[in-house]
């Protein structure tokens, strides 16, 4: 596989996975945050999407160096995931990035 193709890969299942991050806690949360549309649309939209080509570049850069089959870069790959959706979904909701 080419490189554009992991990256593009990756993109599509880190949006997936935020998505279902995010629709998880819709259901947790009851509701979504109704604070000011304008002051915080583009923050909403504009970071995660920046978080996931990060990453996907990232994830893709390390497969393609095969340094995933290394047990702890394994390992800090995945708290990276799943520190950077608990942000994601603490800039969304506005709720404490412990809680998330």
């Amino acid at each position: 596989m080419s490189f554009l193709e992991i990256f593009g890969y990756d993109i599509f299942t880190g949006l997936f996975g935020l998505a279902s991050d995010v629709c998880v806690g819709i259901v947790i949360l009851k509701n979504m945050p109704r604070g000011s549309r304008r002051k915080y649309a583009f923050c909403k939209v504009f970071l995660p999407l920046v978080y996931v080509v990060t990453l996907a570049f990232l994830m893709a850069f390390l497969y393609k160096g095969h340094l995933l089959r290394l047990t702890a870069v394994n390992i800090a790959a995945s708290y990276m995931v799943l520190l950077g959706n608990a942000a994601c979904i603490s800039m969304l909701f506005g709720e404490a990035f412990q809680t998330c």
